[in-house]
C-alpha cells in the first residue's frame, strides 16, 4: 500500500538527496495503469497531472486520489495528496524503467515493482472474454496466465478468461519472455474493496494464515485470533475461529470503526456479494450468484457494526452431515467418524438386526452421539443422531429447514418431517427420542419394523446385554419408534426365566389392510377371528408344522410373535400376561 501509510512514510523535504539515474526513455511513458502484485495496488496516472492509487490488502483498504510531478531527466517522481487531513507528499526514485514495468524506491521505503496493466474488462457473470495480448504482441511469447482471484475470474491456458460468479475486481497476470503485464477484469460494478478478501482464507489452516495476516495481537487457547487494525478507514478489529475438528478457518468476525455509515456498507456489500435475505437488523449476503457455488455466507449486522464471513459448509451445517457416506460399509463410517475426531461407543442390534454402531462426538455443540444403522447388505442407510438434553429444538428444526423441505403433511406431534428436492433423503425430528434421523430412501431398509425372533430364548440379562438398557426398568422393554412400531416388549417365561414372545406396540392412525397385507407376504395367512379385528399368520405352510406365530391385533393395535413351543409349554402367568400387558402410556413432547 504506497499512497496511504507507505507514501506517508517515505514522505521528505526537497532537500533529501535522491539517486541519479540516467534518462528514461521518452516522456509521457508514465500515463496508464500499473499494478503491484504484492500489495494488491493499482496506480494510474494521467496526461493532467493526476493520480489514482487503489488498494486493498491486510492492513488497509482504500483510494487517494492526488497530483503528481515527474522529472523525466533524474527520474525523480513526486506524490502530492491528502492523509488523515494533512497535505503530505511522496518522494521516489525510478529505476529499472522499461516498456512494461519500473521500480520505485525512497530512502526509507523498499524498492516496489510496479508492472503495466495492458487491457481492462468489465464482464458479467457467466461470459467470457479472450485476452488479446498475445496475438497484438507477437513480439512477447506469452508463458502462462494466472488470475488473483478465480473465484472473480478464471482463465485458461489460451487466454480465455471466464467470469465464475462472484462480484469485484481481479488482476489477471501474463508471464511472458520480457516480464510480467496485466489484464484488470472487473465483474459488475467497479467500487472500491472495503475491506481485505478475507473470504480467501476460509478453510486454511492456521499456519497458513499467519503468512498473510501475521501474527496476532491476542488468542484465546489456539481456536480463536484477534488483529487490531490500527491503520484502517472501516475495520476496528478483525477476529478468526478455527473448527476444532480439522482445525482450519471457519469464521472472521470484522468489527466496524464507530461512525462509519450503514448506507456505505450496505451499498458496498449489495455491489460485491449477493444479497440473500434480512433477519431483523441483520442482512445477509452470499459471495457466488448461487448458493450452491458458495464458500461464504457474509451477514452485516446494523447494530452490532460487525460483518460476519462464515464457511457456508458451517453455517448451513451446524452437525456433521453424514448423507455423503449412505451406502458405505462399517469400515467406512468407522474412518469417517475417526476423521472427524469421534470416538467408538458401542454397537447394538436394538433397532437393526444387522448391527448399529454408535460414536461419541467431543466436539459437538447441538449433537452428543450419532448411531449409524446398516441393512442386510451391510450399507449405512440411516443414522441418528442424538441431541444433548438442552439443545433448543425449535432451533434445530429451523436449521434443518435451511437444507431440506419440510413436510407439513407427514409431521405429527412430536415428529417433524424434511425431505431433500428430489425426496431421496427424509430427515425426522424425533423429539421423544431427542434425536434427528437421516434415511436414505434409495437404498434398501430394514422390514417395516425389526425383527426380534433371535430374542428367543434369552434370559432379561441377554436382552440387555444385546439390546441396552431397558426402556422403562420394570418391564423388558424398548421404545424403538420407527415408521409403524412404538415400543417392543419381551415376555419372559417366570420358570425358565427365557423370553417366548414379544409384542409390538403400533404407532397410532396404522392402516389395518397395509399391515395385514405385509405379514401375509412375509408369512401364511392361516385365520381371523369373525369379527376380522384379529389376524394370525406362521412361518411354515401349517401352524402344524411352524415354530413361529404370529398375531396381529388391530382393535389394541399390536403384533404379538411366539415361539410356539416355548410358548406353549410355558407357565400360564407368562402366556396371560402377553395377552393382557398394559404398557404404561409414552408421553411424546412436542415442540
Amino acid at each position: 500500500m504506497l499512497m496511504l501509510t507507505v507514501l506517508a512514510l517515505a514522505s521528505c523535504n526537497d532537500d533529501c538527496d535522491h539517486e541519479t539515474v540516467p534518462p528514461p526513455p521518452p516522456e509521457d511513458w508514465i500515463i496508464g495503469t500499473w499494478y503491484e502484485e504484492e500489495e494488491n495496488e493499482e496506480m494510474r496516472y494521467s496526461q493532467s497531472g493526476t493520480f489514482y492509487d487503489k488498494y486493498c490488502n491486510v492492513r488497509r483498504s482504500g483510494e487517494t486520489e492526488g497530483r503528481y510531478e515527474i522529472n523525466y531527466e533524474t527520474g525523480r517522481l513526486t506524490n502530492t495528496y491528502s492523509f488523515m487531513g494533512q497535505t503530505q507528499f511522496s518522494d521516489w526514485t525510478i529505476t529499472n524503467h522499461d516498456e512494461f514495468s519500473f521500480t520505485i524506491k525512497s530512502e526509507t521505503v523498499a524498492a516496489h515493482r510496479q508492472e503495466k496493466v495492458v487491457e481492462t474488462y468489465n464482464m458479467s457473470v457467466g461470459k467470457t472474454q479472450q485476452i488479446a495480448f498475445a496475438q497484438d504482441r507477437p513480439d512477447y511469447t506469452v508463458q502462462s496466465y494466472t488470475s488473483k482471484n478465480e473465484r472473480i475470474a478464471s482463465v485458461s491456458e489460451s487466454g480465455l478468461i471466464t467470469a465464475n460468479g462472484e462480484k469485484g475486481t481481479t488482476y489477471i497476470k501474463i508471464a511472458t519472455n520480457n516480464g510480467n503485464v496485466w489484464v484488470k477484469v472487473v465483474v459488475g460494478d467497479e467500487c472500491l474493496d472495503l475491506w481485505y478478501d478475507y473470504i480467501s482464507l476460509i478453510g486454511q489452516n492456521y499456519t497458513q494464515v499467519k503468512t498473510v495476516l501475521g501474527n496476532p495481537h491476542q488468542n484465546d487457547g489456539e481456536q480463536g485470533y484477534f488483529y487490531a487494525m490500527e491503520l484502517h478507514d472501516v475495520v476496528q478489529q478483525v477476529s478468526l475461529w478455527l473448527n476444532p475438528r480439522t482445525r482450519t478457518v471457519e469464521t472472521f468476525n470484522l468489527i466496524l470503526k464507530e461512525g462509519v455509515p450503514s448506507e456505505t456498507v450496505l451499498t458496498y456489500m449489495e455491489s460485491r456479494y449477493y444479497k440473500f435475505r434480512e433477519i431483523g437488523k441483520s442482512v445477509q449476503f452470499l459471495n457466488n450468484s448461487t448458493l450452491d457455488n458458495s464458500i461464504a455466507m457474509i451477514e452485516y449486522n446494523q447494530d452490532g457494526r460487525t460483518i460476519i464471513i462464515n464457511d457456508i459448509n458451517a453455517y448451513f451445517n451446524l452437525w456433521p452431515n453424514f448423507t455423503g457416506i449412505f451406502g458405505t460399509d462399517q469400515a467406512s463410517v468407522k474412518k469417517t467418524a475417526e476423521d472427524l475426531k469421534m470416538t467408538f461407543s458401542f454397537d447394538s442390534k436394538s433397532y437393526s438386526p444387522y448391527g448399529s454402531d454408535y460414536y461419541t462426538d467431543p466436539y459437538g455443540e447441538y449433537m452428543s452421539i450419532y448411531g449409524f444403522v446398516f441393512n442386510k447388505a451391510g450399507q449405512m442407510f440411516e443414522y441418528w443422531a442424538y441431541m444433548f438434553d438442552d439443545t433448543d429444538k425449535q432451533f434445530v428444526a429451523t436449521a434443518i429447514g435451511e437444507n431440506y423441505i419440510y413436510d407439513e403433511n407427514e409431521t405429527k406431534s412430536g415428529l417433524l418431517v424434511w425431505y431433500n428436492e428430489d425426496r431421496t433423503i427424509r430427515v425426522k425430528l424425533d423429539v421423544a427420542n431427542n434425536a434427528v434421523i437421516y434415511t436414505d430412501l434409495t437404498l434398501e431398509g430394514l422390514p417395516k419394523w425389526p425383527d426380534y425372533t433371535s430374542a428367543f430364548g434369552m434370559t432379561l440379562n441377554e436382552l440387555v446385554a444385546t439390546y441396552g438398557d431397558l426402556y422403562f426398568g420394570i418391564l423388558p422393554m424398548y421404545y424403538i419408534v420407527n415408521d409403524y412400531v412404538e415400543y417392543v416388549y419381551f415376555s419372559v417365561d417366570d420358570n425358565t426365566g427365557k423370553t417366548t414372545a414379544f409384542l409390538l406396540n403400533l404407532n397410532a392412525g396404522f392402516n389395518t389392510q397395509e399391515i395385514h397385507e405385509y405379514l401375509s407376504s412375509e408369512y401364511t395367512f392361516y385365520k381371523a377371528n369373525e369379527t376380522n379385528t384379529q389376524f394370525a399368520y406362521c412361518d411354515g405352510p401349517t401352524r402344524d408344522v411352524s415354530s413361529l406365530q404370529i398375531v396381529f391385533n388391530s382393535e389394541k393395535g399390536t403384533i404379538t410373535y411366539y415361539d410356539i413351543k416355548a410358548f406353549e409349554s410355558s407357565s400360564s402367568s407368562a402366556r396371560k400376561r402377553v395377552n393382557k400387558i398394559e404398557v404404561p402410556v409414552i408421553e411424546k413432547p412436542s415442540l
